[in-house]
Parts: C-alpha cells; sequence; structure tokens
C-alpha cells in the first residue's frame, strides 16, 4: 500500500469505491481503490507467494462464511483505534467494518515486529475516515463499482 512517504497524504487521492475481494454469505471482503485506479491493498495481495495468498484467502472464506474467525490471532481489533487486522504471520491487512456488512481493507503491509507503526496506523485512520465521510454524504460510493 502506498505510504505518507510516497503518497504524502491521503488527501492527494479521493477514493472512489470499493471493490469486492470475497463475497461471503455473512461478510464481503472488499479493497479501497483509489480515483486514480490504483488498488494498493490488491497490489499488495498479488505480490504475496501463493503459499502466502492460501493462508489469506483462508481468513477470508472464514470470516465471509462464519462471520468470525475463532483464532483471535488471525483477526482481532487493534487496540486504540477502530480498526482491525487480518493477520498471517508477516502479513498484515489493516480493515474496518461497514454498517452494511462489508469489512473494507485500507492498508497493507509485510510486518516483522508485533507492534504497528503509528504512521501506518495513521495512514489507515485517515483512509478509514475518509471513507466513511464520503459514503456519508453518496451512500453510491459504498457499492462496488458496476462493471
Amino acid at each position: 500500500m502506498a505510504t505518507r512517504g510516497q503518497a504524502g497524504s491521503i488527501r492527494e487521492y479521493r477514493l472512489l469505491h470499493t471493490r469486492c475481494e470475497y463475497k461471503g454469505n455473512l461478510i464481503s471482503v472488499m479493497l479501497l481503490v483509489l480515483n486514480n485506479g490504483s488498488c494498493p491493498a490488491g497490489d499488495f495481495l498479488a505480490s504475496l507467494t501463493p503459499q502466502e495468498r492460501r493462508k489469506v484467502d483462508v481468513l477470508f472464506e472464514l470470516i465471509g462464511c462464519r462471520g468470525r474467525i475463532s483464532n483471535r490471532e488471525h483477526f482481532k481489533k487493534i487496540e486504540g483505534t477502530d480498526l482491525f487486522e487480518f493477520k498471517r504471520h508477516q502479513v498484515r491487512l489493516i480493515c474496518f467494518y461497514t454498517d452494511d456488512k462489508q469489512i473494507v481493507i485500507c492498508h497493507a503491509l509485510r510486518k516483522k515486529k508485533d507492534r504497528h507503526k503509528r504512521r501506518d496506523l495513521e495512514f489507515a485512520t485517515e483512509l478509514r475516515n475518509s471513507y466513511l465521510k464520503l459514503c456519508a454524504g453518496d451512500k453510491s460510493h459504498e457499492r462496488q463499482k458496476p462493471e
């Protein structure tokens, strides 16, 4: 995902829509897409090895079909924020819930330590807030872009 160093601030990008990564019976997992057409979280997922990708896909299937992941180490709320994370070894997918049974992945990274860098959490929070503000003003942005 683009970092502050690359993007400067999310204000440089306007969030356009989300893209469905996994549609489950209970919850859909979505990725944020920026108005320049980039999907940084999608690019990150595409860069994973097949083994890493399969592990992440299993997490998407569990949350999508069961509505939860029993192992708290694989999906948990990030303390002190309104964000959650999918976690498989070094792969971290920072996300948030929407009101319509969607989880939106807003930031993705490879992390070697247990604690998140403050700038990663600030960036993800800024993306979340921008998305929710946009959705509050226009409900059409809350849906997947029409094909």
